[in-house]
Formats: C-alpha cells, structure tokens, sequence
C-alpha cells in the first residue's frame, strides 16, 4: 500500500500507551549442592552434549567449580552461558543489547525481533513496551543496575509476546492489538498509515512465519484474555494512586511479566554471588 505521509516515532509515541515496569527488589535464593555430585551432572551433561560447555571459556576454573553447584541447584545451561557471557560487560547499553538479542532467542518470535531502544525521562518506569511501534524501552539504562536491566528486558519481553499471540489469533490480529489500546482501527488507519501499514506487515510475517493460533484453542483462548485485559489496562500517572497501581500489578498482562522476569533476575543475581563467593574466600 502507497502511504503519502509519514511520521517519526517520537512524534507519534506519546499518543501510544505503553505497557509499563516498576524496578523489583532481588532476593539471594540459590541453595548450595555438594560439589561432587554437580561435576558428576556436567560431565555427563557435556558428554552428551560437548557444544553447550561455551560459558567455560568466559570463566576462571575456581568459577566453573562454582557455577557447577549452580547447575544442581535449576539453573539451564543455556542460563549458564548467557550470564557468563555477560557478566565482565561493563557498558550499559552494549549489554542491554547482548541481554536483548539473548532472551528475544526464548520468546519463540526470534525471527521477528522489536527494535530496543534507549530513553532518558523522568519517569519512574525503567522500562516500556510499545507494541503499536513494536518497540521496548530502556529508560535511563546508565543508572540501572545489570540485574535490574536483566529483569527490565524479560519482563517487557513477555509483553511482545503477549502481543505477538493476539496478533497470530484468528479473528483478531493487528486491529485488535490496535483496539486493545483503546483506538478505533479505522480511524487509526487514517491518523497514522505507516504505523497501521508496518502493523499489518507484522501481522502477515507472523502468520507466515509461525502459523495462525486457532481462536478456541488454549493459546488462542489466552490471546482473548491478553486482548481484554489490554481493553482493561491502567496506566500509571506520576501521582500513582493505589487503586492505579493496585488494577496494574492485577492485570493479566503484568502478573504474567512481572512473574517471568523475577525468575531470571533472581538466577542472575544467585550466578553473580556464587562468583563472588570464589573471590571472597581467596580460592
């Protein structure tokens, strides 16, 4: 379709609800295992499978011993190397992005990855997901810490998801993503045709790419509750009243990411003390 007029995304966006995130207070978790039985599990583990051992190349070998417990206490491999990769990364922003490019790999919409930008308000969300623009925000990532950034990614992550599946449900689609943040397809398509244009392209790669969700399917019977409960979404003001903030942390949409994105925040910060330890003892 030929649009004849376009407008920048800065223009266009604080028209947009976003879907927002608080910043979480991480607890130590991580139980300790003997040290015996861990290497027992990973030498297993890498015989089977010798290409998953890449975190060892970031590590110290009193590190490997030590990140070795964590894998008998849930942690995945695949948690394993990630953390290692990231953990010496001492911009903000490039690891933002690597944390970004990692965990858009899990969401199952690798092939459609949003863009990740970077804000600098006076807000106190750390962080925004934009599904009309398919864009997350980073607001302020100088002075966020790693896990804080760790939790902010995954959490808005899981809204690209919930976004994406609304898109792929039969009978539903771009116009009700456009719908559940309170706009009339039509006149949305008339105010901003890039926008709405860009839209229906995700909407046509996704269904291509992934297949159609059928609407009384489970996914798809979830896809209705995470289009509802966008319909219901309240946004938090700068005064942030109890009962706001009280309909967002009950919200559908936010129970899901907020859940999501403290397991993996929690992990990293049970990886990073684990390190720590080695340090701290002198080994």
């Amino acid at each position: 379709m030929h649009v004849k007029n376009d407008i920048s995304t800065s223009n266009y966006k604080q028209y947009i609800a976003p879907a927002c995130v608080l910043g979480g207070v991480l607890a130590l978790s991580a139980g300790q295992k003997s040290i015996s039985k861990a290497v027992n599990i990973l030498k297993n583990e890498l015989s089977k499978k010798p290409q998953i051992s890449e975190y060892k190349k970031y590590l110290t070998q009193k590190e490997v011993e030590a990140i070795q417990r964590l894998l008998n206490c849930g942690f995945t491999l695949r948690e394993i190397n990630i953390f290692s990769k990231i953990q010496n990364i001492q911009n903000k922003k490039e690891f933002a992005n690597i944390v970004f490019d990692e965990f858009v790999k899990d969401t199952g919409y690798k092939k459609l990855k949003p863009a990740l930008k970077f804000a600098t308000e006076d807000s106190k969300n750390v962080g925004a997901w934009y599904a009309l623009v398919d864009e997350l925000t980073i607001n302020n990532v100088e002075s966020l810490s790693k896990a804080n950034i760790i939790n902010t990614i995954k959490h808005e992550l899981k809204h690209f998801t919930q976004s994406m599946d609304i898109i792929r449900t039969e009978s539903l689609g771009a116009d009700a993503l456009i719908e559940g943040a309170k706009y009339d397809p039509a006149n949305f398509k008339s105010e901003y045709p890039i926008i709405y244009e860009r839209l229906k392209t995700k909407e046509y790669l996704a269904v291509s790419e992934y297949g159609k969700i059928p609407l009384e399917s489970e996914k798809g019977k979830m896809a209705q509750k995470y289009l509802q409960s966008k319909k219901d979404y309240v946004n938090l003001t700068k005064e942030l009243t109890d009962e706001e903030y009280e309909a967002y942390m009950n919200n559908l949409l936010e129970v899901e990411a907020y859940e999501e994105a403290q397991k993996i925040s929690d992990k990293y910060f049970d990886y990073i003390m684990e390190i720590a330890r080695t340090k701290l003892s002198g080994s």
